[in-house]
Parts: C-alpha cells; sequence; structure tokens
C-alpha cells in the first residue's frame, strides 16, 4: 500500500511560481530580477568604461642575438642570453635607449618587456605603447643599448651581440576591444550578483505554498477474536464433569 505521507511531502516540497505565489513572494522575485539586471548593466558599463579610457595597447619585439667567439660556445651564448636577459631591464643598460628617445629610465622600463628562451641564445626586448611607432622605437632603443653594453664586454664575456631581427610597426593592438571588456564586466556583474542573491536566499524564509490535506486511509478490517490454545489435548468450550 502507499504512503499517504509521501504524496503530501510531495506538494510541500514543490516551489511556487511568481504567478501563483502571494504577493511578496512575486515583489521578491521581480527585485530578485531588476537587482541581476543591475549588476549586468553595471559591470557591462564599468568595462566598456575601462575600455575606452585605457585605450589600446600596441605592442611589437625586437631580438638580439648572442654569439661566441669560439665554434663550442652554443651552451655559453645560451647561459649569457639569460644573463643579459636578467640585466636588460635594469636602469645602467637603458640609459642610453632613454637619452636617445628623451624618456625617463623608470618610465621607458615600464613600457618595455624582456624575455630569454632556455634552448636559443636569443632575447626578446618587447616595447609597449598606446602608438605603435612609440613601441617600435623603445624595443628597437633597448635592444642597440643592451648590444652596445653587451660588445663592451666581449673580452670577458667571450660573446659578442647583435640585433638579429629589428621590430617593426604593429598593425593590430594586443589589449581588449571595448566591445570585449564589457561583455566580460557583464557576465562578472551577473556572476557575482547571483553569489549574493543565492547567499541571501539561503537566509530568508521559504515558502512552499498551501499543503494539501492527506488522503483518508482506509478503514481496516476487525479482527478475529483469538481462542485460547488446547492444553493436553482437551476442548477448551466443554466444561468437565466430576464424578
Amino acid at each position: 500500500m502507499d504512503d499517504p505521507t509521501a504524496e503530501t511531502s510531495r506538494f510541500a516540497a514543490t516551489p511556487p511560481s511568481p504567478a501563483t505565489g502571494p504577493p511578496w513572494y512575486r515583489r521578491r522575485a521581480a527585485l530578485r530580477a531588476v537587482v541581476v539586471a543591475l549588476a549586468v548593466l553595471a559591470g557591462a558599463g564599468g568595462g566598456a568604461v575601462y575600455g575606452l579610457v585605457s585605450g589600446p595597447t600596441f605592442r611589437t619585439a625586437a631580438y638580439v642575438a648572442v654569439t661566441a667567439q669560439d665554434a663550442d660556445g652554443q651552451q655559453r651564448a645560451t647561459s649569457f642570453a639569460q644573463a643579459f636577459g636578467r640585466i636588460a631591464g635594469e636602469p645602467a643598460v637603458a640609459a642610453t635607449a632613454a637619452a636617445e628617445l628623451r624618456t625617463p629610465v623608470e618610465q621607458l622600463l615600464r613600457r618595455a618587456e624582456v624575455q630569454t628562451s632556455p634552448d636559443a641564445p636569443l632575447v626578446e626586448i618587447a616595447g609597449l605603447s598606446g602608438d605603435p611607432r612609440e613601441a617600435t622605437a623603445i624595443a628597437n632603443a633597448l635592444a642597440g643599448s643592451l648590444v652596445a653594453y653587451g660588445n663592451e664586454r666581449s673580452v670577458e664575456t667571450s660573446v659578442t651581440l647583435a640585433v638579429f631581427a629589428p621590430a617593426v610597426e604593429p598593425v593590430e593592438p594586443v589589449s581588449a576591444s571595448p566591445a570585449l571588456l564589457a561583455l566580460v564586466g557583464g557576465a562578472a556583474g551577473a556572476l557575482l550578483a547571483g553569489l549574493g542573491l543565492f547567499a541571501a536566499a539561503s537566509r530568508a524564509p521559504r515558502w512552499t505554498g498551501p499543503v494539501p490535506d492527506a488522503p483518508p486511509q482506509p478503514a481496516l478490517a476487525p479482527a478475529a477474536p483469538q481462542l485460547p490454545a488446547r492444553r493436553n489435548g482437551a476442548n477448551p468450550s466443554s466444561t468437565a464433569v466430576r464424578r
């Protein structure tokens, strides 16, 4: 036989819809939708404004090759390339480039990136700027400064430096467009709003609607009377007569 309380529990656990719930429940559902919409608009607007204010960023790179003076110095050239890559961002190396570009050394180094490869004797020097021509000038100037600094010490290091590939003027920016930033900001706003509403709903009281009455249980038939057990084969319904 089915348990009648299971049907009641199923009705009680069914959440109401905003159309059938009480007025306060409908107002709470509408408030949640408004909060999510405002969060999405705020995130999208913030991302778009940030993209417009920051502007595009262009990046281009020049490559400096380190060559050993003897034929068996490939490993030494790779090691010195990593060493020169670590000091390429120092003010003593970038001073010549800063003087050439008429820019303070600190400002110049904030617009540069230096990377090396563990397998090749190459140093990548990149320039970043909102102007593609300025980014190209930064990369080439820093590459020239590193080459001059390294060749001045070629007697001690037994390696020489040369510009392997100069930087060329970039065509497209590497930064995200305002439309993409607006999309990312809107998604972040929706996520934050959803987490906030979930945290608030876990502490708010819940309404599951009216619980229907349990169906009546069928009446059970009266139990049959039980007769006492026989003892020693005697009939309990007969009366013993003494003589």
